[in-house]
């Protein structure tokens, strides 16, 4: 009976982690971990508040160039004196008059302006006093012009900086807050396989230490008794290193509690669908693609590119301002002491022109055209890291998986070889060093086959970082920040870029 019990123990299919029962409801898993960090991870919280600092700071010097003025009171008051000689006369006319008016004016980034006003005239003069009330409207355009603009955009280019800088700092605390607690998860995962390991270990010579067998074999007794004795005390040690991992992930995850029975364990690479499986079986120029479209940090420097590339756009242009204003004025009709009744209005339009400083135009382009050379190159120097990353770590992820299965073959025939032992120790035909032997080779290849797992999915875990993976699943999360960013564009969303 002892020989069956051991052998089926054995025999039955190999898995490093156990598998949540049925109807298990699972946490924490590669998946869910890229979720609850972006949403509790306090580094990216202040982050996200350093955006919309930023975001807020930007909008506020932009409101400051296209500014609204709702209410406005003005008051004028004047006195024309007329004074002329009519033969041996001198004749002197006085007029008082005063105004009154309330209203709005809004000007806007690319130099249009409106404003309106409505209020009452007073007049007074020797023919007795009069009061009407008007309305009145202007409008300033521009009809060719692009310097206004440049300025403007010129102006903001600190706050767009800071901007842009805040965003990329975001992606990179959301790059690394990610991959710190996937990587804290493969090695709290990694300790509790060996520490399951280990437990087979001990379980199988505790097995083989109550057999019958041993009762007459004192020296074999003590032999299994210091070789359990060992297995325990690397698994305190093993213990040792599973709680300080999960200290480290509930830190990365930003949660305040986190358990081995809220963790769902990952299996092995021969699994249907492990975790990482499109990177070893994908074509290598598809994933190097899927991952330059998902690199939110090339998106980003896309935009400020395409605003570099609008600046300079603008600097070719701006040689002439040509402004047209349109006004119009509507006077209702006067009351008073004259008995005429009398309403009217004005209209005025006009334009100007003003030939801009082409010194100052050639030093924007220039700055525009050094501008868009270097986001020009961090994109270039990014896709290229994107690519030669995912080459390297595409091969190495294949070459690890190559050692599992060879190793997963050395760990059949190494249990074979024990349960042989075992068979041949019990009939009295070997000994219990060669039986112990076999035991520790056996759990030696296991544990090398735990390691090599842990060292697939940290693998995985640079290239989920290198390909943009982690933005991907998070998709319009990520997006709807990256709204704040996409009013540099002048209007463009950042979905677009």
């Amino acid at each position: 009976m002892l020989i069956l019990g051991v052998v089926g123990f054995l025999g039955q299919n190999f898995r490093i982690f156990a598998e949540p029962e049925s109807g298990e409801e699972t946490l924490v898993d590669f998946y869910s971990i890229i979720q609850i960090t972006f949403q509790k991870n306090m580094e990216i919280a202040a982050s996200r508040f350093d955006i919309e600092a930023a975001k807020y700071q930007f909008q506020r010097f932009e409101r400051n160039l296209s500014e609204f003025v709702p209410f406005i009171i003005e008051t004028n008051a004047d006195r024309d004196l007329e004074s002329y000689e009519d033969g041996s006369h001198r004749i002197s006319d006085t007029e008082d008059q005063a105004a009154a008016s309330v209203g709005f004016e809004k000007e806007f980034f690319d130099g249009k302006k409106i404003s309106a006003s409505s209020g009452v005239r007073m007049s007074s003069d020797g023919n007795g006093d009069n009061g009407h009330p008007f309305i009145g409207a202007e409008m300033k355009f521009p009809l060719f012009s692009s310097f206004t603009t440049l300025k403007r955009v010129t102006e903001r280019s600190f706050e767009e900086s800071e901007l842009l800088s805040a965003w990329l700092d975001f992606i990179d605390t959301v790059r690394d807050s990610i991959s710190d607690s996937h990587e804290a998860y493969v090695e709290v995962e990694e300790a509790a396989g060996i520490r399951l390991l280990i437990d087979r270990a001990i379980e199988d010579l505790e097995t083989i230490l109550d057999s019958p067998f041993i009762i007459e074999r004192e020296n074999d007794r003590l032999q299994l008794e210091d070789e359990i004795q060992a297995y325990q005390t690397e698994r305190v040690n093993v213990l040792g290193d599973v709680d300080a991992s999960i200290i480290e992930l509930m830190e990365t995850l930003g949660l305040n509690e986190v358990t081995l029975d809220d963790l769902r364990r990952f299996g092995m690479i021969n699994d249907s669908d492990f975790y990482g499986k499109h990177y070893v079986e994908s074509d290598l120029e598809w994933l190097t693609q899927e991952a330059t479209e998902n690199d939110v940090e090339i998106r980003v420097l896309n935009v400020a590119r395409d605003n570099a590339e609008l600046k300079k756009e603008l600097a070719k242009k701006g040689k002439w301002d040509i402004l047209g204003n349109l006004s119009a004025e509507y006077d209702f009709a006067e009351r008073g002491d004259d008995l005429r009744r009398k309403s009217g209005y004005q209209v005025g339009l006009g334009f100007s022109i003003q030939r801009n400083d082409p010194k100052l135009l050639l030093l924007s382009m220039r700055q525009a055209g050094a501008e868009i050379k270097r986001f020009s190159a961090q994109i270039e120097w990014r896709e290229r890291k994107v690519k030669h990353l995912i080459q390297r770590r595409v091969s190495q992820a294949r070459s690890t998986m190559e050692l599992i299965e060879s190793l997963q073959r050395s760990r059949t025939l190494r249990q074979s070889v024990f349960t042989q032992k075992l068979k041949s120790y019990l009939a009295g035909e070997d000994t219990v060093e060669n039986l112990i032997k076999a035991r520790d080779s056996l759990f030696d290849t296991e544990e090398n086959i735990v390691e090599r797992h842990a060292d697939f999915y940290q693998t995985v875990i640079e290239l989920d970082v290198a390909s943009g993976f982690y933005f991907k699943q998070l998709g319009d999360l990520v997006d709807s920040i990256g709204e704040s960013y996409s009013s540099a564009r002048m209007g463009n969303s950042f979905s677009d870029s």
